[in-house]
């Protein structure tokens, strides 16, 4: 007799229902439209046969059950051919969706010779890291200066590092001075804060005296004045009392201090 006869069975713990059909006998799918959609696109575009210990699929070896299902087909043991373990769905061993262990672009490519940024990979190590679950290979890199560091491909991708630290925190420190190079006023060696603080006479957290760029000599016991002139301290001498000391840093930068007509 042909047609579907439904049940309820065992499942996990509950009770599911279960639409068998007479033809063929061996064609049953839960009750579920997402179920049933995948299950016939399962019997039309491969064979019905059964994930089994050790059989190959791709680079995968079955290993053993898991005993958890999914949404569509039980959980096997997996490992792949570079080593990884995995736990892959039945359904997605027998359709080939899935057919090793999803990083082989980073695990069966030779990376000798190859170029990322600074960095020339030398050789493979025997390390590995973990990166979301995955068990990433840890290859030797050497950078342009000479030092060899150990990366994995994922950390040298386009938008991370490219260099090794040395060299990472060399550009970071050349791109703060830049960058400050930039931001200084034209003919003060600083910047517009730092000479909107000079002008405004603005102290620092460290100041004692009141006065900026005055302070207490305890080697000499007399005041002590400074300035700055192309970047550099200098120092203005010392004084028995903190007026005069002001004032000559004050004849100081009305000297030496030139403020652009521009600068607002």
């Amino acid at each position: 007799m042909n047609g579907i006869v439904c049940s309820i069975v065992p499942y996990g713990g509950l009770m599911v229902p279960v639409c068998r059909n007479v033809l063929p006998p061996d064609f049953s799918i839960p009750c579920n439209r997402r179920l049933v959609k995948a299950e016939l696109y399962d019997k039309k575009n491969m064979k019905k046969t059964e994930v089994k210990t050790g059989q190959k699929y791709g680079e995968l070896t079955v290993i053993a059950p898991t005993g958890r299902r999914g949404y569509n087909g039980e959980y096997w043991v997996c490992v792949c051919s570079c080593g990884t373990v995995k736990e892959i769905m039945s359904f997605d061993l027998r359709s080939g969706r899935v057919k090793s262990c999803g990083q082989g672009q980073h695990r069966h490519r030779d990376y000798t010779g190859v170029r990322r940024g600074d960095l020339i990979g030398v050789r493979k190590t025997d390390k590995t890291v973990d990166h979301y679950g995955m068990k990433r290979p840890v290859w030797e890199w050497r950078c342009k200066c000479g030092r060899v560091v150990e990366k994995a491909v994922y950390e040298i991708a386009p938008g991370k590092s490219t260099c090794c630290p040395e060299c990472a925190r060399e550009k970071k420190r050349e791109t703060a001075r830049l960058n400050n190079l930039k931001s200084r006023v034209d003919g003060t060696n600083m910047t517009k804060s730092q000479l909107r603080g000079v002008l405004e006479g603005r102290l620092t957290s460290r100041n004692r005296s009141g006065i900026r760029g005055v302070s207490w000599a305890k080697n000499a016991n007399k005041w002590t004045a400074r300035g700055f002139k192309d970047g550099k301290p200098v120092h203005l001498g010392y004084f028995a009392n903190i007026e005069d000391a002001a004032k000559a840093r004050q004849e100081f930068l009305n000297k030496n201090l030139i403020i652009p007509d521009d600068f607002k």
